[in-house]
């Protein structure tokens, strides 16, 4: 994202995922686990962020916060897989449809 997105927030955005990676065995200790949820919290909201800011696009980051809100109320199986999975393709697409225009 940082080298497609060609912006500081989606640099910031990838900074925190690497930071999710870096700490992926979050069954290792608690620091791990806390490390990893707050490097994906922070990357997913950096990303929508800089989507908002830099893109001038509210069209999908008002879908994935409707998606997250509905993930978060209702019971789905593998809830965190799916909204880091969201999150993901509407960064991608995002960037895309920059790179298109």
């Amino acid at each position: 994202m940082s080298i497609a997105g060609d912006t500081p927030l989606m640099f910031w955005a990838s900074a925190a995922m690497v930071l999710t990676g870096v700490a992926a065995d979050i069954k290792r200790s608690e620091t791990t686990y806390w490390l990893h949820i707050v490097g994906a919290n922070a990357g997913i909201a950096i990303a929508m962020l800089s989507i908002v800011k830099d893109y001038g696009n509210w069209v999908l980051p008002g879908l994935f916060v409707a998606f997250l809100i509905y993930a978060l109320v209702r019971e789905i199986r593998y809830r965190t897989l799916y909204i880091e999975e969201a999150a993901l393709y509407i960064s991608a697409f995002s960037i895309l449809l920059d790179i298109w225009n």
